[in-house]
Formats: C-alpha cells, structure tokens, sequence
C-alpha cells in the first residue's frame, strides 16, 4: 500500500518541478524499503517497477528488473543492518546510487544518451534531500501506527 501511495507521490510531485529541480523524488524506490518480505515480496517489486516503468519511462521492464535488484541487496542489508532510522538512511542512499548507477551503466552501454560521470555526480546529489526526508516521514508514520 505505502508504494502505491509513494507512486501516486512520484506522479503528483513530478508534474510540478522540472527535472533541473535541486529536489528529485524517487520516492517509490524509497518506498519498497518497507514492503513486507513474504513469498510475493519479488512480484511485488516487479510489478511495482514496472508500473513505474509506464508512468515515466519508455524502458519498460527495466525499472521492474532494478527494483527486484534492490530489493535483494535490501534484504541483504537488513540482515546485517540494525533496523533503526540511521539504517534506513544508510540503505536508502545506497538504494538511490545503486538506482542511478545501474541507469547510468545502461545508458551509456545501449547509447541512450550522452550522460558522463561528471552528470552522473552531479544528478545523484539531487536525489538525496527529498528522498531522505520522505524515509524519515515513512518511518516515523509507520512508528506511530505500530505503537
């Protein structure tokens, strides 16, 4: 529920601010940090990819194939990680440089675009405030509706 509500988010936000922006939300990927690990826990990162694939990609199935990338390396994590807000901060900035390093490493195999390290340091930053901010409201609701 809580990453349909972050891709209605993504959508929302996106139609407002303009890809220059110094605020960039990914808040989706964010998101599939608190997704259940129950047996459906790949589909769920695949389809939710690839619905945000649809909405703002032409690359279709490759953010399904990115999420289920991150979602493994994310149960990885937590099993080493202490599930606390600095964790989550830990992970969730390695969700976001594994996302756009596997963009970056796509695009410059396939030849999408002409996007060079220095563009790719210069974009990830962009990423981080907004995300960050939104795993901490995440978290603390989630907090609050476990008490």
């Amino acid at each position: 529920m809580i990453s349909i509500i972050s891709l209605v988010l993504d959508i929302l936000i996106n139609r407002f601010i303009n890809q220059d922006s110094l605020f960039i939300p990914l808040f989706t990927l964010v998101s599939i940090l608190f997704i259940k690990n129950n047996k459906y826990y790949y589909i769920k990162l695949f389809f939710i990819g690839f619905l945000y694939d649809l909405l703002f990609t032409n690359y279709y199935v490759l953010n399904a194939f990115i999420y289920l990338i991150i979602g493994f390396i994310n149960n990885m994590l937590l099993r080493i990680i202490d599930k606390n807000i600095i964790g989550y901060i830990f992970i969730t900035i390695i969700d976001i440089f594994i996302y756009q390093l596997f963009l970056f490493l796509i695009f410059k195999i396939f030849r999408v675009n002409s996007y060079d390290l220095y563009d790719f340091i210069f974009i990830i930053k962009h990423y981080f405030l907004i995300n960050i901010l939104y795993l901490l409201l995440i978290y603390n609701i989630k907090k609050k509706l476990h008490r």
